[in-house]
C-alpha cells in the first residue's frame, strides 16, 4: 500500500494558506510475467529436477535482489513535514518603536468603518387562522418559522414577534415554546443590566461580567501579573472612558493604557510588546469578546468502533513559536465548533522543545464550558493554520 503525506501552512506576512501537493510513495509494480502456452510448459517441465532446483536457486536471488533495488527506491523518495516549510518573513526593519509611537495617542472611533451588515430579508405576514393550524401538510406555501428579518440577539423584538405568531395561530405550540426561552434570556439580560450602575451598551456590560469572573479568578492564581490590567480595565469601563467598539484594540501594561483604541495589527503588537518586554503584565483588549466564547473542548473515550460506539475525526496541526526553528505536531478534533483552538499547558513543552523562548501573552479570556459556566485561559501567541489568534506562517 502507499502513503500520502499532505502539509499545509501558510505565508506570515500575507495570512493566506498554501497547500502542498500531496506525495505518494508506491512501491514499484512487478514486470508482467510473459503468457506462455501450454506446450512450452510442458517442454520446461521434461528437464531434471536439478536443473529445476539451481534455476529456482537462481529466480530467488534475482527476485531478492529485484525487492532490495524496489525498497531501496522507494527510501530514496523524500516526504515533506511541517518542519521543511518554516519561513520566517522579516518585518519592514523601518517600522519601530519610534515611528508607532507618535500615533499611539490617535484614537480610530471615528475613524474605522466596521463592515455593513448584510441586508436583512423583509417578513411575509400570515393570514390568521380560525383553527390551530398544527398539520405540516397544510402550511401555507413559503411559511418558516424562522424571523430572517430581526436581529437574534434582539430579545426584545424576538418576544414580541413570539406573540404575533402565536396570534396567527400557524403552529402555535412551537412559539408558544420558543416564547418559554425568550422570557428566561429576557430576565437574564436584566440581571446584567441591573449588575452595574450607569448607563452601558450591551457590549460593555457583557465585558464587566467577563472581566469581573476573571478578577476573581486572578485573585489566587496570577501566573502572567495580569491583574493589574485587569483592574484598569474594569475601571476605564465603568468610568465610561473605554467603550466596546467592534473591529479596535488598546494595549495595557501593567494596569497602564498604553494606547486610543486602534485596528488591531501583528507588526504593531510585536513592536509594541517588544518594547514593553511584554512576556508578563502586557494585554491586548478588544480582540475576543466582549462575552465568554466558545472552547467546546473535549475529551475522547476509547470504545468500540461504530455501530457500537462513536468517535470523533481528530488531524494533525503544526505549530511553533514565532522566531523557534521547528514544528509541534499536535493532535486536535475536527471541526468542534469553537471560537478559538484550545492547547493544554502540558502541550507548550512540547511546542517549545529546549528553547527558553516563551509565547508572548496576550492577555485572558472567559470560554464557556458545558455546564453553562465560564472559565478564564490565557490567550498566547502562537503559529498554525488554524488559531484564530495566531499569526498564520
Amino acid at each position: 500500500m502507499g502513503s500520502t503525506t499532505t502539509t499545509e501552512t501558510s505565508t506570515k506576512g500575507r495570512g493566506h494558506v498554501v497547500a502542498e501537493a500531496p506525495t505518494r510513495i508506491m512501491p514499484a509494480r512487478k514486470a508482467k510475467s510473459q503468457s506462455k502456452s501450454p506446450t512450452e510448459l510442458m517442454s520446461q517441465g521434461s528437464g531434471s529436477q536439478g536443473r529445476k532446483r539451481r534455476k529456482k536457486s537462481d529466480d530467488t536471488v534475482n527476485s531478492k535482489k529485484r525487492r532490495i533495488a524496489q525498497t531501496s527506491q522507494v527510501e530514496a523518495e523524500y516526504v515533506p513535514s511541517a518542519n521543511d516549510l518554516i519561513c520566517d518573513i522579516p518585518r519592514d526593519e523601518n517600522f519601530t518603536i519610534d515611528t508607532l509611537l507618535p500615533d499611539l495617542a490617535t484614537s480610530y472611533v471615528d475613524r474605522y468603518t466596521s463592515p455593513a451588515a448584510p441586508a436583512r430579508a423583509k417578513r411575509k405576514p400570515w393570514p390568521r387562522q380560525s383553527n390551530p393550524l398544527i398539520d405540516p401538510e397544510k402550511l401555507p406555501p413559503g411559511w418558516s418559522m424562522a424571523e430572517p428579518d430581526l436581529d437574534r440577539d434582539d430579545v426584545d423584538a424576538q418576544i414580541e414577534r413570539c406573540h404575533l405568531r402565536i396570534k396567527e395561530n400557524i403552529m402555535p405550540h412551537i412559539f408558544s415554546h420558543r416564547l418559554k426561552g425568550l422570557k428566561i434570556a429576557q430576565a437574564e439580560r436584566i440581571a446584567l443590566v441591573e449588575s452595574e450602575p450607569g448607563n452601558h451598551s450591551l457590549g460593555v456590560l457583557r465585558r464587566l461580567e467577563v472581566l469581573r469572573n476573571i478578577e476573581f479568578q486572578l485573585q489566587s492564581s496570577d501566573n502572567f501579573n495580569q491583574l493589574p490590567n485587569v483592574l484598569a480595565l474594569l475601571q476605564a469601563y465603568r468610568g465610561g472612558l473605554l467603550h466596546w467598539n467592534i473591529g479596535l484594540v488598546t494595549y495595557w501594561f501593567e494596569g497602564v493604557q498604553l494606547c486610543e483604541p486602534r485596528p488591531f495589527s501583528w507588526d504593531e503588537f510585536e513592536v509594541l510588546n517588544a518594547h514593553h518586554s511584554g512576556k508578563r503584565g502586557f494585554w491586548m483588549e478588544g480582540l475576543v469578546g466582549p462575552g465568554p466564547s466558545h472552547s467546546l473542548v473535549a475529551v475522547g473515550l476509547y470504545g468500540f468502533p461504530p455501530p457500537q460506539g462513536f468517535f470523533a475525526r481528530t488531524y494533525l496541526v503544526a505549530i511553533r513559536v514565532p522566531s523557534l526553528g521547528w514544528y509541534a505536531e499536535l493532535e486536535f478534533l475536527y471541526d468542534t465548533g469553537a471560537c478559538m483552538m484550545s492547547l493544554y499547558e502540558g502541550d507548550l513543552q512540547n511546542i517549545m522543545g529546549r528553547s527558553t523562548e516563551e509565547p508572548t501573552v496576550m492577555g485572558l479570556h472567559a470560554s464557556t464550558i458545558a455546564d453553562g459556566s465560564t472559565m478564564k485561559a490565557d490567550d498566547e501567541m502562537g503559529q498554525s493554520p488554524m488559531s484564530g489568534i495566531s499569526r498564520l506562517v
